[in-house]
């Protein structure tokens, strides 16, 4: 509990003492991809590859910055998410370069389908919690912005019940589970001011 309160007691002299709003005060639309490094249900490990590619959002007046991914729309697999950052510190480093830190959500679904022993069956995946973004921007001109961010997430993931019985009565495919899930995702992009 004495962790929480020191989080806490951090993140609220970040944003009361140090935190600038850096970025333009209009829209920002634009593009961001992700990589992601994180650890899959236990006994699989870390995994890291392509996390999606989606639209990055700052409407005027709302001090979220979203982001709205599709990770494929195939026959096989389909899914998106997405995620909601607000930046306690967004601050100048010199000339065109800035820097921001902040505390944001994040929200993922997937439908695949597999086959097994020549029958189709379908499993739905998700996953939810918090992130950190860390990131550094270039602003070489008012209205165009290029950055880079890692950030760290935690959250809770979630199987859905995707098995089915063989002729024999034998149970394939997945059964339904949740675990503990973290990643470092590695968001990059582009945005346009106006």
């Amino acid at each position: 509990m004495k962790r929480i309160l020191c989080v806490f007691a951090f993140v609220a002299i970040l944003a009361t003492g140090t935190a600038f709003a850096d970025h333009p005060d209009g829209w920002g639309v634009g593009i961001v991809g992700n990589l992601s490094i994180h650890h899959d249900r236990d006994g699989h490990g870390v995994h890291a590859g392509l996390g999606g590619i989606g639209l990055s959002l700052k409407i005027p007046a709302v001090p979220i910055y979203w982001g709205f991914f599709l990770r494929g729309l195939g026959e096989k697999h389909s899914g998106g998410g997405v995620t909601g950052d607000y930046y306690f510190i967004d601050d100048h480093i010199d000339g065109p370069w800035h820097w921001y830190f902040g505390l944001g959500g994040f929200f993922n679904l997937d439908v695949h389908k597999h086959t097994y022993a020549n029958k189709d069956y379908t499993y739905n995946w998700m996953n939810f919690g918090l992130r950190i973004p860390i990131g550094v921007s270039v602003q070489p001109m008012d209205w165009f912005e290029l950055f880079i961010q890692a950030v760290p997430s935690v959250g809770l993931a979630a199987w859905g019940d995707g098995t089915y019985k063989d002729e024999s009565g034998k149970k394939l495919g997945r059964e339904p589970e949740s675990y503990f899930f973290w990643g470092v995702p590695i968001e990059f992009g582009i945005r346009f001011w106006f």
